[in-house]
């Protein structure tokens, strides 16, 4: 195996020693590291592809070490290099190969285990359209919620795939995940509490599910965003136990809340939008009986199969109790949508006391003449949209801002 060298050096700009990478148990580079190394060494991206035991690890863990001995980084600051890997198994792999170099190279290798983001595991299909607007109508009463059963749904991926996980690391994910529900559970500690509101903040709502919901929808809907989320995430600090924002980031949270409220009034609550859910919901609701959608909601190992994939299960049945749910989709697909009939804005000095429009109130205020609606006839969606936090400004509320 040659010695790396970098911009054709020769043996006095060698990186590395041939010695040095033999004594590590590596005689030759494979394929992909002759083709990734010399990529990866000049700073540029590469994606690399290949099968199991072809030295994949070795092609991006050897371009990482020698940025190390290059520049020399200090390892008490920070980790210099980072690899995220999907599974622990494969994070063991990844560090045993890191050791087996390193020990040569004189770096230190340690690998972490991270429970990733469970808060919305426990959603159904069609996220919240599932709980607020399908459920109602099967299960009249039901205390259900994405947020317990995201417990649940972990609670069962533990077990099932016998995870190796603290138990008080596991507790306190399900806090986490409750944390900003009615179903809190008492916090196990009462130190690092700012922890409880990075994911799901019910105390003032900047949390990163916000930013990530607010990035992606602005982007796939083709809506401007001038909320910088990595401008809050690069400046805040923790302090008295709280996360805090400078306070020249004032207006950053402002558009934060403002962005958010944009997309309801121009895309969540889009006449076209509310048509299909509408549609979507009609259909799960005629499919209930057939397929027992509702009655996997207890058993977290029959909800985790229940997706959005839902509706081509229905779109590609040919039961006939399914007929009706069918033509809904069917429609969907055609563009043919429930007719939008109208919309009105409840002025603000009347807010308090105005109560919710229903059905009922639409089809007694007609008038005689021509067609007669029923009550089944009618959708009506009562919206409100604000900050988060009704008449009062968040901003004045609960978060804590700091100067430099």
């Amino acid at each position: 195996m040659q010695g790396v060298c970098v911009d054709g050096g020769g043996k006095d700009s060698s990186i590395y020693e041939q010695t040095r990478v033999q004594n590590a148990g590596f005689s030759a580079p494979t394929p992909i590291q002759a083709q990734s190394w010399p990529i990866a060494l000049q700073s540029k991206d590469i994606v690399a592809i290949a099968k199991t035991g072809s030295g994949k690890t070795l092609g991006y863990l050897l371009p990482a070490f020698i940025h190390l001995k290059r520049t020399n980084n200090n390892s008490k600051m920070c980790p210099t290099v980072l690899v995220l890997s999907p599974t622990r198994e494969l994070a063991t792999q990844i560090q045993d190969e890191a050791v087996k170099f390193s020990k040569t190279s004189r770096i230190s290798c340690t690998s972490s285990f991270l429970l990733g983001l469970m808060h919305d595991v426990g959603h159904g299909p069609f996220s919240h359209l599932f709980e607020r607007e399908f459920l109602p109508q099967v299960m009249s009463g039901s205390d259900w919620s994405h947020e317990q059963m995201s417990v649940n749904m972990v609670d069962h991926i533990v077990e099932e795939h016998r995870i190796d996980i603290d138990p008080q690391m596991l507790k306190r994910v399900k806090e986490m995940i409750l944390a900003s529900s009615e179903f809190a559970l008492p916090r196990s500690s009462s130190e690092k509490s700012f922890l409880y509101d990075i994911v799901a903040n019910g105390r003032n709502g900047i949390d990163v599910d916000k930013f990530d919901y607010i990035a992606r929808d602005c982007r796939a809907c083709g809506v401007g965003c001038n909320f910088e989320f990595q401008r809050l995430l690069e400046t805040m600090r923790v302090l008295d136990d709280k996360i805090c924002y400078r306070a020249k980031d004032y207006l950053t949270i402002h558009k934060l809340f403002a962005t958010r409220a944009d997309l309801y009034r121009t895309v969540y609550t889009h006449p076209k939008v509310k048509a299909i859910e509408l549609m979507v919901v009609d259909a799960l609701v005629q499919a209930n009986d057939y397929l027992q959608i509702s009655s996997s909601i207890q058993d977290p190992g029959e909800y985790w199969k229940l997706d959005d994939s839902i509706i081509k299960t229905i779109e590609i049945s040919h039961a006939s109790e399914l007929k009706e749910a069918r033509e809904l989709i069917l429609r969907i697909r055609r563009r043919n949508l429930y007719q939008f009939c109208n919309e009105y804005a409840v002025p603000r000095d009347i807010m308090d006391n105005f109560k919710k429009v229903t059905p009922k109130d639409i089809v007694c205020s007609q008038k005689n003449g021509g067609v007669m609606l029923k009550e089944e006839d009618v959708a009506v969606c009562n919206t409100k949209i604000d900050l988060t936090r009704g008449k009062d400004n968040p901003l004045e509320s609960s978060i804590h801002f700091f100067k430099i």
